[in-house]
């Protein structure tokens, strides 16, 4: 938890935080590294292209998701209203509105939702430290050409303090414009962070019917690749997930701890499992697709560049190279305009 002043600090430099992704341990069901020339110097990873047909729609909430932050918002409430709460004593409630002490007292209460929203002077807890392992699986995600966005109940006041908090965290995002209201987008959008435009009661009905309308613009489309929904509390979206009509994967913490799994919940203890599941979510989106190739696009290490490898030889998951006997580099313009020439000349039709 910050103090408001350490909080403005961080959030008006332009630090990173340094982190040193490992390519071999990140989750990606596809081509890990291409290292031109035996240069390991110059080594990347290209990202897969899907076609819209199959292609996964990936959505994540950030609060207790990708970072921790109940923690950090405990902590400040018990500063800001000298009605200390142990972690320990938090758990047993799961849920800051659920403590008597605090809950009995409405100055106690004012202050708690004046932090909720970010606008408590002295106490932000809205600057947060991404679990590495969430990181890495964001990046893999990217890499597998996933679509992929960020939907969380934080209000549109915090949305640029969050934004800046992603780009600390070197979490991968599109979205440099203002705060868009996700009601506007008939489909999510890759990369973008949206915030509920919605009072602090009425979230879990915003997000329902945000996604509820992406699913039926979706299916309307011809997109039969799942929405996959990754939030550590589903029950915005529990008849979506009961329902299969999207996959809703749930990541154990403070605020779940007391509540049973929907039927069709992945309910998970770790990042790790989250990789392992898109991973596999991948290769079934490559199984359903009937190209007789797959293909990568090589920018920005090699521009105006795409991979075409033999999906008989690369299969639907992890592959190197060395095992490839039917691919090659191509000219992304000429891999537009020749294609099935191209396919005869690499031998993979």
């Amino acid at each position: 938890m910050h103090l408001r002043i350490t909080a403005e600090e961080i959030l008006n430099s332009d630090q990173v935080l340094s982190r040193d992704i490992d390519p071999w341990s990140r989750p990606i069901a596809g081509l890990k590294l291409i290292t031109p020339e035996g240069n390991h110097t110059k080594s990347f990873t290209p990202m897969e292209i899907l076609p819209d047909a199959v292609r996964p729609i990936i959505i994540f909430d950030l609060d207790d998701t990708v970072w921790e932050h109940i923690r950090h918002v405990v902590s400040a409430v018990s500063d800001a209203t000298n009605i200390p709460i142990t972690w320990e004593e938090f758990k047993q409630f799961g849920h800051t509105r659920k403590i008597p002490v605090w809950n009995d007292s409405p100055g106690a209460m004012a202050i708690h939702d004046q932090i909720q929203r970010g606008e408590h002077p002295d106490f932000f807890p809205f600057v947060n430290r991404a679990w590495p392992k969430a990181v890495e699986t964001l990046e893999a995600v990217r890499l597998m050409g996933h679509d992929f966005s960020f939907l969380t109940a934080r209000s549109p006041k915090l949305f640029d303090a969050t934004l800046r908090v992603m780009k600390w965290n070197a979490i991968v995002h599109d979205h440099e414009q203002d705060p868009v209201d996700a009601r506007s987008d008939e489909i999510p959008r890759k990369g973008i962070l949206y915030c509920a435009y919605s009072e602090l009661s009425d979230v879990h009905r915003y997000k329902f019917d945000v996604v509820k309308q992406w699913v039926s613009n979706v299916q309307g489309a011809g997109r039969n690749g799942p929405i996959v929904i990754i939030d550590d509390l589903l029950r915005p979206f529990q008849t979506l997930v009961e329902s299969g009509e999207v996959v809703g994967i749930s990541l154990a913490g403070p605020l779940n701890q007391h509540m049973p799994p929907y039927p069709n919940e992945r309910r998970v203890a770790s990042w790790q499992e989250i990789g392992e599941i898109l991973m596999d979510i991948h290769r079934k989106a490559l199984a359903a697709d009937p190209s007789p190739f797959r293909l990568f696009d090589c920018r920005p290490m090699m521009e105006d560049t795409v991979l075409v490898v033999s999906k008989a030889e690369a299969g639907n998951g992890e592959f190197t190279l060395e095992n490839i006997r039917h691919g090659g580099f191509v000219s992304a313009k000429r891999w537009h305009n020749e294609q099935s020439v191209v396919l005869r000349e690499l031998g993979i039709t």
